[in-house]
């Protein structure tokens, strides 16, 4: 399923609003809930993430916001402008 889950329900997908993530069900809010969805976006993605898979399965809109995410988050960046992608740390000894 694409989204980022709701910790507090498990419902999907949170919504992005004002730098956080919000449950449009439960109202819960945080701001690292996507970091388990970039695990696992990884992990279906052969640890290769890029800026426009990570917003299709994420649900944003915004490559900015995506490229501040993926900065933040425990990802290695591959290559330069267009052909740039990511590489999630924890799966890089298996993948």
């Amino acid at each position: 399923m694409k989204g980022v889950p709701c910790p507090a329900c498990k419902k999907y997908a949170m919504n992005r609003v004002r730098l956080r993530w919000q449950c449009p069900f439960c109202h819960e809010r945080s701001s690292d809930d996507h970091l388990p969805a970039l695990f696992y976006l990884a992990l279906l993605s052969e640890n290769r993430i890029t800026n426009k898979s990570a917003r299709e399965f994420l649900g944003t809109d915004s490559p900015e916001v995506i490229k501040k995410l993926l900065q933040r988050a425990p990802v290695i960046r591959k290559g330069n402008n267009k052909g740039a992608y990511y590489k999630h740390v924890d799966l890089m000894k298996y993948l």
